[in-house]
């Protein structure tokens, strides 16, 4: 349901930013889906799940100055 939600609000060329990926799955699911302009910022991932459409970050949030603003920004726990 969570990324249904997302996709009801997302449009065309919106960024997304999530925070705290754990696996990528919903990343990767998101990129699947259509959307093409996702950063993600995790300090502990596996980048052999990474979609070349994601831009990783692989740091704590408070570590990263980003220089772009996003459109939708999550952070989910399964």
């Amino acid at each position: 349901m969570f990324i249904e939600f997302i996709l009801k609000n997302y449009t065309k060329n919106d960024s997304v930013l999530e925070i705290g990926a754990g696996d990528l799955s919903l990343a990767n699911m998101l990129v699947e889906a259509g959307i093409g302009n996702i950063t993600v910022v995790e300090k502990n991932i596996d980048v052999i799940n990474i979609s070349p459409a994601i831009i990783l970050n692989i740091a704590y949030l408070e570590d990263v100055n980003f220089t772009k603003k996003f459109d939708i920004v999550y952070s989910h726990m399964f």
